[in-house]
């Protein structure tokens, strides 16, 4: 491994400004210790990237199973609504949904960035040859976020009308007096257009400083 001289802090800027221009993929536990797990680990330049849908979830899972034997690292996403596909339920009555998001969404990688939350160090692991030139790549992208973000309030929608929504938690209290169910999540998608400079990144950055 090769150590580096950046602090976590220092890591995650460097790496959700590269974001805003190619694939990064990053796992946090934030140093929040009843986690279970006091490192960060974080990709770039992904030796590659595969999405995969399909009617049929045994093939997402044998070819998931055929990725994770690889010798490169892997970092995978599973789809929400890939559990529905697994256990064959077909929502009823739901709002279509007009994002496209993958049953899999799969990088593979032959560095990782690693920090230590205990040592407080950040550590390159993976292909040594790749080590120098993923080193300058960070050390060259670290920005400032909070300073892009204009102050007003974005305007937030639901696919729920206040009236649709008290609707069907009376139908759920009716299904649990009937038996039906004992228990259900209730959800509702909230939709922002978010105000000048508010990205993807800032809001994960945000999260993350208030973790």
């Amino acid at each position: 491994m090769y150590e580096l001289d950046m602090t976590a802090d220092e890591v995650v800027a460097a790496l959700l400004t590269l974001s805003r221009s190619e694939p990064v993929c990053i796992l946090d536990s934030c140093g929040v210790g009843e986690l279970g797990q006091r490192r960060f680990v974080a990709g770039i330049e992904p030796c590659e990237i595969q999405e995969k849908t399909s009617s049929d979830p045994s093939e997402i899972l044998a070819f998931l199973d055929e990725a994770l034997g690889g010798d490169t690292a892997t970092i995978f996403t599973i789809s929400y609504d890939f559990g529905l596909k697994l256990l064959g339920i077909i929502p009823k009555g739901r709002p279509a949904d007009t994002r496209f998001e993958p049953d899999l969404f799969l990088a593979r990688f032959d560095t990782l960035i690693i920090h230590d939350y205990d040592s407080e160090k950040t550590y390159l692991a993976g292909n040594p040859a790749r080590f120098e030139g993923v080193r300058r790549k960070l050390a060259s992208g670290i920005s400032d976020l909070s300073a892009e973000v204009s102050h007003s309030g974005p305007m937030i929608a639901s696919n729920f009308s206040k009236p649709a929504y008290l609707e069907a938690v009376e139908h759920i209290k009716e299904l649990i007096r009937s038996g039906d169910t004992y228990q259900t999540n209730l959800t509702q998608r909230l939709s922002a257009a978010m105000p000048h400079g508010l990205s993807a990144e800032v809001i994960f950055d945000r999260i993350r400083r208030d973790h």
